[in-house]
């Protein structure tokens, strides 16, 4: 297989400049909604800019910081926590687990938080069964955690980026082996103690 050199390439779409113009014209389509975003953008006053900063940015950040937290701890914890599981003790189903644990991989965070609103909210089949069983006709005569807040939104991302951790850290814990733990298990250490400090 022969190389081909840069010269013949480059008279080579000097021959077909209806090509050349075609790639331009796509590359100049794909830019103008870039170029029209930064011209709203800086096009205007800096009184919108002002009032956003003072009214919405504060809010939106601090329930931006409160679900990050909330998603950092809640996936970090069912991560670790179900690869320690299924890698240091022997249970029924414990391979098959280990493979199930990782499924919400295959789903997107948007369909899965879009799924998870429809399915227990107000109309949704959870809370219309709850209505149909018991009697109650509004939301005002029982009570049910609202999906659209900040615990909602931390349960379903959580719930669909843990298996991120749960495989980085399932593969440190094979990689380590049970050598350590089981000498620290020997010693007398309780396999809580052994997770903590050892693993």
């Amino acid at each position: 297989m022969t190389t081909v050199p840069a010269t013949h390439s480059r008279t080579r779409l000097q021959r077909h400049p209806a090509l050349t113009m075609i790639v331009a014209l796509i590359v100049i389509l794909s830019v103008l909604p870039l170029a029209a975003l930064l011209v709203l953008a800086f096009g205007g006053g800096t009184e919108d800019l002002r009032h956003l900063a003072t009214t919405v940015l504060p809010g939106s950040a601090l329930v931006t910081a409160e679900v990050m937290v909330l998603v950092a701890l809640l996936t970090g914890s069912i991560g670790v926590v179900s690869a320690w599981l299924v890698i240091s003790f022997d249970f029924p189903f414990r391979r098959t687990l280990s493979w199930l644990l990782v499924l919400p991989v295959a789903m997107p965070a948007y369909i899965a938080s879009y799924s998870f609103v429809e399915f227990l909210h107000f109309a949704g089949p959870v809370q219309s069964m709850i209505r149909a069983l018991f009697g109650f006709k509004t939301n005002a005569d029982y009570w049910f955690p609202d999906v659209r807040s900040v615990w909602g939104a931390g349960f379903i991302l959580s719930a669909v980026l843990y298996p991120y951790v749960y495989l980085s850290t399932r593969v440190v814990f094979l990689m380590q082996g049970r050598n350590a733990a089981d000498v620290a298990r020997s010693l007398g250490a309780s396999p809580l103690r052994v997770f903590v400090k050892v693993l």
